[in-house]
């Protein structure tokens, strides 16, 4: 299982008012803490003292099922806390979007994918996963709302990891909102998935 792990807001070393943005499992181990210790909380509201089973429940992502890039998938907080506390009510949304497509590139060919943000003020986070051991190169490259590459516009961002890099990733905070193109550039045939999340 995966949990939160890029652009996470941590305090600052040394600052008493500071914040930076990281990623990495120095960020995702304390989200697994803080969302195990609410599951604890949770699990001693029910009276229980026979110390039962915590599990966390999961969001899938990227291949159906289990996958090398996400195990299981993304750690779902609020069913996890729930199903500690042996809750059944309560439902959660952050409004926020997150989708999958899966697809097979052909070497020498761009994939174009548009997608129409209509909020703002978060991440808006594209990952393009090579789901099997072959691992082909492939690049990803997202346009800005109002530019194309059709106009001959330069990509907004740009993720050109090397041959068996099995992950893209690019991140964009505070994103504005509008239509974003996102290119996949194929330089060997190999199946992809293409998570977008905002």
């Amino acid at each position: 299982m995966v949990a939160p792990g890029t652009n996470i807001t941590a305090a600052m070393h040394g600052s008493t008012n500071g914040y930076v943005s990281k990623n990495g499992t120095s960020m995702s181990s304390p989200a697994v803490t803080g969302i195990h210790a609410l599951m604890l909380d949770a699990y001693y509201t029910t009276g229980d003292t026979n110390g039962g089973e915590l599990a966390a429940v999961p969001i899938d992502m990227g291949a159906p099922g289990y996958d090398m890039n996400y195990g299981n998938g993304m750690i779902d907080i609020h069913e996890s806390i729930k199903r500690a506390g042996g809750w059944s009510y309560g439902s959660f949304s952050s409004g926020g979007f997150y989708g999958t497509i899966y697809d097979t590139a052909t070497a020498g060919f761009d994939y174009f994918y548009k997608v129409n943000v209509n909020r703002t003020g978060a991440d808006l986070n594209v990952t393009l996963l090579n789901p099997t051991e072959n691992r082909g190169d492939v690049d990803l490259m997202v346009w800005n709302p109002g530019t194309s590459p059709q106009n001959g516009d330069d990509p907004a961002v740009v993720s050109e990891n090397g041959w068996g890099d099995p992950q893209d990733m690019i991140s964009i905070p505070n994103y504005p909102s509008g239509e974003y193109i996102i290119v996949v550039r194929a330089y060997h045939d190999t199946p992809y998935s293409l998570d977008i999340s905002y």
